[in-house]
């Protein structure tokens, strides 16, 4: 992990928000690195998603607000309307092989192949931390400049195909 003098001070802001991300990227978290080493069972990742579940459907009103606020920047209008249409399965990634996939239904059959039942998801109870970023996501969109706030959605967007290709997929082949 990165410490605070290991992170560039100059050079393009894309470079400074991506080593931010890589410096507290999830993929490093104990919780994946338990699982990456086959000590935590599959019910838990269950239960993480249970819970990313609820927190996506609290995190799409920042994105409805920032397409608001954004109205005026046709490139961010036009980034969030492909995000939504990606997360909701009308557009494939731009990627050679993917497919459209409804992110919501491929949680819930996530949830499912762990062993909770749809109504154990719905009933799942976001606890203060899960809230806090809920609610965080929420207010960074109110009120920061557009530019603050593509910068927060590129540090946990960006986060998702190192979690899954360097531990998630990995730890389901051993």
């Amino acid at each position: 992990m990165a410490r605070d003098g290991d992170l560039p001070s100059s050079g393009p802001i894309t470079e400074r928000i991506l080593a931010i991300r890589d410096r507290w990227h999830t993929k490093r978290h104990p919780f994946f690195l338990a699982f990456g080493q086959g000590t935590l069972p599959l019910r838990a990742l269950g239960r993480y998603q249970a819970l990313h579940y609820h927190f996506v459907s609290r995190a799409l009103a920042s994105f409805g607000l920032l397409y608001a606020r954004g109205y005026h920047f046709e490139e961010v209008r036009k980034m969030i309307a492909e995000n939504i249409a990606e997360e909701e399965g009308l557009k494939a990634i731009p990627e050679p092989g993917h497919e459209p996939h409804d992110h919501n239904e491929l949680i819930l059959r996530f949830c499912r192949a762990a062993g909770l039942s749809d109504e154990e998801v719905y009933n799942t109870k976001m606890p203060p931390a899960w809230w806090a970023r809920s609610l965080y996501m929420y207010h960074t969109t109110a009120t920061e400049p557009v530019g603050v706030i593509l910068a927060m959605q590129t540090t946990q967007e960006g986060q998702m195909p190192g979690l899954i290709g360097e531990v998630l997929l990995p730890a389901f082949e051993k």
